[in-house]
């Protein structure tokens, strides 16, 4: 089996997101994406409760199709580093192939990340191009979308229609989340 690991705070989840996800299965690189909420970020940022970003990713993949699946395995994994969460699923899934799923926002950080190169050869990157970022000779990108425009929006009560599914907009109202600055 190939997975994408698609790690992220997720804070919230938004279009492009699913879009990636979508992307990456249909790119024939993977056979499954594993969307893997962050329990707690590695650099501290504050983030809406964990239960809410599990339950979004949930809500956002349900329409997707059975190969976009949501897990909770940080939660269980006792390090917010991205490379320590996947050598513990290659220690617990060891017929499994996995790629990791990083946004080309993300490649001038990676030489801050707890052991990129170790985290490259236990799961090759598959670039995901991201609007507003070099895309490589893609030629094209995926909708320029940022959770904290979003989280900022929804701060000030304006609309965030176009960049979320209305119904994580609805759990967004109803658990009153992103009302104050996080």
């Amino acid at each position: 089996m190939r997975v994408g690991f698609y790690g992220g705070s997720f804070n919230p989840p938004h279009f492009s997101h699913f879009l990636a996800a979508s992307w990456a299965l249909c790119s024939g690189e993977v056979d499954e994406v594993w969307m893997v909420p962050c329990y707690q970020h590695a650099f501290g940022k504050i983030l809406a409760p964990y239960e809410d970003r599990i339950k979004m990713c949930e809500i956002g993949a349900s329409g997707l199709g059975p190969h976009i699946k949501v897990s909770d395995c940080e939660r269980h994994i006792q390090s917010s580093y991205t490379v320590d969460v996947l050598e513990t699923l290659c220690q617990k899934f060891p017929t499994h192939r996995f790629r990791l799923m990083v946004g080309s926002d993300i490649a001038e950080e990676t030489k801050e990340w707890k052991s990129f190169e170790l985290l490259a050869e236990l799961a090759p990157p598959l670039w995901i191009p991201r609007g507003g970022y070099h895309s490589d000779s893609l030629g094209f990108s995926l909708p320029e979308v940022s959770s904290s425009a979003i989280r900022s929006r929804l701060q000030q009560g304006l609309s965030v229609e176009g960049a979320l599914p209305n119904t994580i907009v609805s759990y967004i109202e109803e658990k009153q989340l992103y009302r104050t600055p996080c």
